[in-house]
């Protein structure tokens, strides 16, 4: 259905900065037949939690122009989270 990836305390990736309070949501994918009934909100909730868990005070969004549902998606949570 659907999966999304945290990356954090890695050395050697830049999107990081080298911070070990840093998170990034590297991936967040979901099968076309399963989107829009709100899976990827969830996923991405669960990311930001257990970001929060492991100490990262600032968690990163990374993806493509290319990439409509994406970026289609991203402008709604970037608003919540003023």
């Amino acid at each position: 259905m659907g999966a999304v990836t945290l990356a954090y305390a890695t050395p050697g990736l830049n999107m990081l900065e080298g911070r070990e309070d840093l998170g990034v949501i590297w991936d967040l994918r979901i099968d076309p037949h399963h989107r829009n009934r709100g899976l990827g909100g969830k996923l991405f909730n669960l990311a930001l939690k257990k970001a929060e868990e492991l100490g990262c005070s600032l968690v990163k969004v990374e993806t493509q122009n290319t990439n409509p549902p994406a970026c289609r998606f991203m402008p709604g949570w970037e608003e919540n989270w003023g």
